[in-house]
């Protein structure tokens, strides 16, 4: 099974970090960087709000805070660029039980 694109990496009292995987991204692979996000993270439906974001190697990590509601999929997306100017965005889902 390939890795999610994003992921819970931890849960603790002050909110979950969630990454966004950019290292399969065709620029990532052909050896360019993340440097800087272009977008914010995004969440829908409205609800749960994302703290500052890290860029650490192909991943963009931020703390998903507020509630998450059993049973609803909420839609995650960020948009990033990179060295040689390209721009990126991951996208993906987050289904709470």
């Amino acid at each position: 099974m390939p890795d999610p694109i994003v992921k819970i990496m931890e849960t603790t009292e002050s909110g979950r970090t969630i990454a966004f995987d950019f290292k399969l991204q065709p620029e990532i692979v052909g050896g360019e960087n993340l440097v800087s996000v272009t977008k914010e993270p995004s969440i829908s439906p409205t609800g749960p709000t994302f703290g500052p974001t890290v860029i650490s190697g192909s991943q963009i990590q931020c703390k998903l805070n507020g509630t998450i509601t059993a049973g609803v999929t909420y839609t995650l997306s960020v948009t990033v660029s990179s060295s040689r100017g390209s721009v990126m965005t991951c996208a993906g889902t987050l289904y709470a039980e």
